[in-house]
């Protein structure tokens, strides 16, 4: 998945930075900063991994919904509640995603006022520009998380309207359309911040040989 190759730049800096102690005070001060990022990141690896399980999950069951349920809903509504607890799990995985993220944000800010101490320009703006992408992935993720939670809700509406005795076939139609679309919107979201994870790399990279001289 593309996301995943956002999780592990904070592990590739703090490659860099444990390389590197052309500043050893300054450097050490942002690579515990950056071990900090590490260790959400590890944690936000997990989440995505058993979120990503549970999606796999689900399509198993969407498909027992909708063979069973030509029959009688009756027989589905086992499905349903294993459906609906499922995306409850999902959202609620995600919610952690986004508290890790908002708490690397704060470590962020930290690292920056340790960067704009140091004395070596080329070193200083290579860093500074690291940060500012960091910065540009954190709003392209909260971005992507909350389309993903307002998603989850509706998916959860949906099943629950498949438990009513009486449904609205007008209204889970809506319900189907608009998930339709908003799965293109998330498609959009996550390629706009593999992008901005792909320019951090470069600007890692871009830092490297700022370190080495």
């Amino acid at each position: 998945m593309k996301i995943k190759c956002l999780i592990l730049l904070g592990t590739i800096l703090l490659f860099v930075l444990a390389g590197c102690r052309q500043q050893s005070e300054s450097f050490d001060e942002i690579l515990s900063v950056y071990e900090k990022m590490t260790e959400g990141e590890d944690a936000i690896r997990l989440n995505m991994q058993q979120k990503n399980d549970l999606r796999e999950e689900e399509r198993e069951l969407r498909g027992l919904i909708i063979e069973g349920g030509e029959d009688s809903n009756l027989a589905v509504m086992p499905y349903i509640e294993e459906m609906i607890e499922s995306i409850r799990s999902r959202e609620t995985l995600m919610e952690e995603m986004v508290r890790i993220m908002e708490e690397t944000k704060e470590e962020l800010e930290a690292a920056t006022l340790l960067i704009e101490s140091i004395q070596d320009q080329r070193v200083r703006e290579s860093f500074l520009e690291v940060q500012n992408l960091h910065r540009e992935r954190y709003d392209a993720f909260i971005e992507w998380s909350n389309h993903y939670l307002e998603t989850t809700r509706e998916e959860i509406r949906f099943y629950n309207l498949l438990q009513e005795e009486e449904q609205s076939l007008q209204e889970l139609e809506s319900i189907t359309i608009e998930l339709n679309q908003r799965g293109t919107v998330e498609g959009e979201l996550q390629e706009a911040l593999t992008q901005v994870s792909i320019r951090l790399n470069d600007a890692i990279g871009e830092l490297a040989r700022a370190l080495e001289g």
